[in-house]
């Protein structure tokens, strides 16, 4: 088999980028309205609202001006680099299985790991804790958001399905 790129869907980044610019202007609202000056909770609020937002403003902005492979299926493994808790390279044999979980109404292709603890113990200590909040929610550290994908989601699990079938030898 050969590669099979996958990439962000562009409408779905510009959508995302300007409900960022949405948030920015709410979190500024709370900041700056006059009603709002002695309620010191709402002003922290808005602060914390606006450089998050603008993060993640940032972070679209970038993946729309600079795209780049969301997911790569290769022959030895699969490349993830589809959201802010990207895995990067997992290899065929380290996965012990698939499913879709729905999280808040949107489906995610969970990667079961054998050993997650590996995966874990690579990376940062907020990744760290965001993939065990996904190991407690879904039953795997390795999820990928499967709506915002070129590749529709059905076809995706098939292809993960399959390639991870011939790697390792074993029926899903």
């Amino acid at each position: 088999m050969s590669e099979t790129i996958i990439y962000l869907r562009r409408g779905r980044l510009v959508m995302l980028a300007v409900g960022s610019l949405v948030f920015v202007a709410a979190g500024f609202f709370l900041v700056t309205h006059p009603e709002l000056q002695g309620v010191w909770e709402a002003r922290i609020a808005g602060a914390i609202g606006i450089v998050l937002s603008m993060v993640a403003f940032f972070y679209f902005l970038s993946r729309l001006l600079h795209p780049r492979p969301a997911l790569i299926l290769r022959d030895d493994g699969i490349v993830d680099e589809a959201s802010g808790v990207a895995a990067g390279f997992i290899p065929w044999s380290e996965i012990a299985s698939v499913h879709v979980a729905t999280i808040q109404k949107q489906k995610a292709l969970c990667f079961v790991l054998y050993h997650p603890e590996g995966l874990l113990s690579q990376q940062s200590a907020a990744k760290r804790f965001l993939m065990q909040a996904n190991m407690s929610l879904v039953g795997a550290p390795m999820t990928v958001p499967m709506d915002g994908l070129t590749m529709p989601g059905d076809q995706l699990l098939v292809e993960v399905e399959a390639r991870l079938s011939q790697s390792t030898g074993r029926a899903q």
